[in-house]
């Protein structure tokens, strides 16, 4: 693949990774290994290793611009490659169900976007209704948009039967500019762009910016406010965004209130590319009176500008941003894991709004430390049904990443010290942490004769993170003083054995042991059969 080609798959791909160079610059440095990459042989390689490849690859994409971007670049490349002549397509159906397995599996949006994105180009058509219905709930910005996008593009085929297009016609074109002198070249690029030939318009707009063309750029700014046609339109501010001169701007930052959603994300791209402080200060700005609707297409465009320029503003301004524009600052606080945006976090985890302090639990879940978490276990009675399971998932990340096992020791004591009607929330809180400190406590509640607290540390158990609460679960199965919480442990026991990563031959010992012991036959009849 030719080193200009490389340069510009990736550009589309790293403008949001975060790298002090441009994408450009950045694919210039890289080129060896991006060549290595997209060669054919090396992608027709991974084509035959199949899905174990795929999802090696697809685990480097990462949210917040932390994604391996060869990674990003070869993942473009297969997308292409297997829709290819030379692919089975049997190899192109497998690839795309790993795509789609890879979105369904995402738990970030940007990450689920991308996946998303590529199966716009390879899906094939019995995967639209499954695209439909798993992301049409999507309460993430932008994923049921795409998702919808996405299902439509995998089984419409009007693009085979489009007439092809008459090369000779744009020939002829080149042939007739290039003989022009300068003033009546600007005339009749101009009576290109405007006729009837998207071919021809486009380009027009090539020579616009052909090397050492003296056409002026506040022409054709000028000329953006009459485009009516909103394909032209986008051809026209991506042709101004190219030529890389920032007058440009006033005439392009009238286009991002268009009607047509196309239009206005062309014209925040073109805005960052033109003049990126332009855009973080249009930004801060529209954020203050910003539509739930608006929230997605600005969001992604943000999500083109490096944290470095980004985030600042965003701090800065938050206060001032409405409700809409607050969820938004906070999904991207996450996105970037900005430690900056603890307090903001923190305090916004209170608001009366859910969806705002669900995202404010989110950027905790990235963000938070050990610092945080008396706070936020003091805050777990009071947390509304929506958001709870939010506060407890974030609460959990910050207790897996502390070290010393401060936070665990803080849940166990803060349980054992409330009334036994409060305790379940933080039992279901400790199954989401897991640890031998934990389990210990939960064990020994789910024994106890108090039945509904029994219950919810039996409940606790059979979510736990990993399997060692098995044999506690298989010994309840069989001992718990309540006949309906043996039941309870039975199910726990069962979901456990039965989930696809669950290693039976590690927790057979546990149970020839525990099997000893006098209890419920017909539950330990149920648990033998489990094992076979």
């Amino acid at each position: 693949m030719k080193k200009q080609m490389l340069i510009t798959l990736a550009a589309g791909l790293l403008t949001c990774a975060g790298h002090a160079d441009t994408a450009a610059q950045w694919a210039d440095k890289n080129t060896a290994a991006l060549e290595a990459a997209v060669d054919k042989a090396a992608l027709s390689e991974i084509v035959k290793k199949g899905v174990p490849a795929y999802e090696t690859l697809f685990a480097q994409i990462k949210t917040g611009g932390e994604s391996d971007p060869i990674a990003s670049v070869t993942i473009a490349a297969l997308t292409q490659h297997v829709m290819t002549k030379d692919v089975p397509k049997i190899s192109r159906t497998t690839y795309a169900h790993a795509l789609l397995a890879a979105a369904q599996k995402a738990k970030d949006a940007d990450v689920t976007c991308f996946f998303l994105d590529q199966l716009r180009w390879c899906g094939v058509p019995e995967q639209a209704r499954l695209i439909s219905e798993f992301f049409a709930k999507s309460t993430e910005l932008g994923v049921a948009e795409l998702a919808r996008i996405t299902a439509y593009a995998v089984v419409d085929d009007r693009a085979s039967k489009l007439k092809p297009g008459d090369p000779s016609v744009c020939r002829r074109f080149n042939q007739e500019i290039a003989k022009l002198s300068a003033g009546a070249r600007s005339k009749r690029l101009m009576e290109a762009f405007d006729g009837e030939d998207n071919g021809v318009a486009g380009a027009a707009l090539v020579w616009l910016n052909a090397k050492g063309n003296t056409e002026k750029t506040a022409v054709w700014a000028t000329k953006l406010a009459t485009v009516e046609n909103p394909v032209r339109r986008v051809m026209l501010i991506d042709a101004l965004a190219t030529r890389g001169d920032k007058s440009a701007t006033d005439a392009i930052v009238l286009c991002v209130t268009d009607a047509d959603g196309i239009v206005v994300k062309a014209a925040l791209s073109a805005l960052i590319q033109l003049d990126t402080a332009f855009f973080v200060a249009r930004f801060t700005e529209t954020l203050k009176t910003i539509s739930p609707e608006q929230s997605g297409t600005w969001r992604d465009a943000a999500r083109q500008v490096t944290t470095a320029r980004l985030i600042e503003p965003l701090l800065a301004g938050y206060a001032t941003f409405n409700g809409a524009g607050r969820k938004l600052a906070l999904d991207l606080f996450r996105e970037r894991r900005v430690a900056n945006a603890i307090p903001i976090a923190l305090a916004a985890a209170e608001s009366e709004d859910a969806d705002t302090a669900i995202a404010s639990y989110r950027v905790l879940r990235e963000t938070g430390t050990p610092q945080q978490a008396e706070t936020l276990l003091a805050r777990l009675p009071k947390t509304p049904g929506r958001v709870i399971g939010e506060a407890q998932s974030a609460f959990a990340a910050i207790a897996k990443r502390d070290t010393n096992g401060t936070c665990a020791e803080l849940l166990r004591k803060t349980t054992l010290d409330l009334p036994e009607q409060d305790r379940p929330v933080f039992y279901e809180t400790a199954a989401r942490i897991g640890g031998d400190l934990l389990l210990g406590d939960a064990e020994k509640t789910a024994s106890s004769d108090h039945v509904d607290l029994s219950a919810a540390a039996i409940r606790a158990l059979s979510a736990w993170a990993d399997t060692s609460a098995v044999p506690a679960l298989m010994r309840l199965a069989l001992t718990a003083p309540d006949a309906r919480n043996q039941t309870l442990a039975l199910r726990g026991v069962t979901q456990k054995l039965s989930a696809k990563e669950t290693d039976k031959n590690a927790l057979r010992e546990h149970w020839t042991k525990i099997r000893e012991t006098p209890g419920n036959d017909e539950n330990k009849n149920a648990i033998n059969q489990l094992f076979k």
